[in-house]
């Protein structure tokens, strides 16, 4: 049976004592993993005090971690619930990381604890050994790298200056994730690339979104040893002087704790061939005017009324000229 954890919560019998201790020995986390009834994995953290010891729930889930002693067999680590056990530890260990961990039996044994039994590690060692596996990768690739240089020599540019980053994280473990992701810009095969140093950083982390003449880049490092949580927005623009440019979100890659982003360079457009006159363009018309007469007769109502005017009949006579045609110059 396994009592609520606030009644041995008494600073007097030392078990705060023992909780502080025991978290610095395991760094808190437990991660369960392995088990035949996959319902009892997961990470485990401290919640309280059962005993002298340190009592763990599950993450996100209904289980607990906790130690105490069974009837007629000394003390044993129980995974479980209050009178449901799963996974017993009868070893008598000073942590659960120790002994040997089977089926719980008897009375307060659930039957879907089936084996094999889980095993448990230190959440923050499972992350370290990532951690571990990353810098061993990347002190690979630092020697090919190396190699490379040391076969071509090439021209001092973007590869020489991408061995020289992993040189200096490697060498100075402390700043390997800079709390900044520091970007350069070249020129490369008919593409504008920025180059954003993003150690840390996975593909998943990383989302670009494209704006006129440039783009914004979404950047999620997660919690790794050493380091927090990194969230960073950075916003890549060039100025249109320098021209109009697409983003190639497909030529995007991150290798090596780098970011590639590609810019393509829009052609201009070719200026128009706008029809410009050397000289100014004269049109002119030939118009039938009605003689004199014929106006005469319409202007004292005589005519069958082809031409109509709204002006008085003596200032119309007195504008036409004695000839049938004009030629008039626009």
């Amino acid at each position: 049976m396994r009592p609520d954890p606030s009644f041995c919560m008494d600073e007097s019998d030392g078990a705060f004592d023992a909780l502080e201790g025991m978290a610095d020995m395991i760094n808190g986390d437990i991660r369960v993993a392995g088990a035949g009834c996959a319902a009892v994995d997961g990470v485990y953290r401290i919640m309280g005090v059962f005993g002298a010891f340190p009592l763990w729930a599950q993450v996100g889930g209904a289980f607990e971690l906790w130690r105490n002693s069974s009837h007629g067999r000394g003390w044993e680590w129980r995974i479980g619930k209050k009178n449901d056990y799963y996974y017993v530890n009868a070893s008598n260990t000073e942590t659960p990381l120790q002994g040997t961990w089977t089926c719980a039996t008897g009375p307060c044994s659930n039957r879907d604890a089936s084996g094999p039994p889980p095993s448990l590690t230190t959440a923050w060692l499972d992350e370290l050994a990532g951690a571990k596996e990353e810098i061993e990768r990347l002190q690979r690739r630092l020697e090919e790298l190396q190699a490379g240089l040391t076969a071509e020599r090439p021209a001092k540019g973007p590869q020489e200056t991408r061995l020289l980053q992993f040189q200096r994280a490697l060498q100075s473990p402390a700043q390997a994730l800079p709390q900044d992701f520091p970007q350069i810009t070249y020129d490369e095969e008919g593409f504008r690339v920025v180059q954003i140093q993003a150690l840390g950083v996975k593909h998943n982390g990383v989302v670009l979104e494209p704006i006129p003449n440039g783009a914004t880049v979404m950047l999620h490092r997660q919690k790794m040893p050493g380091s927090e949580e990194l969230r960073k927005e950075l916003t890549i623009y060039f100025d249109v002087t320098d021209g109009h440019f697409d983003l190639v979100e497909d030529r995007k890659r991150l290798e090596d704790g780098l970011l590639f982003i590609y810019f393509k360079k829009k052609r201009a457009n070719p200026p128009s061939n706008l029809l410009k006159p050397k000289q100014p363009l004269k049109l002119t018309l030939t118009l039938p005017v009605p003689s004199r007469h014929d106006w005469v007769k319409s202007c004292k109502g005589e005519s069958d009324g082809e031409l109509q005017s709204s002006g008085s009949g003596s200032d119309l006579c007195d504008l036409l000229t004695v000839h049938s045609r004009e030629q008039l110059e626009l």
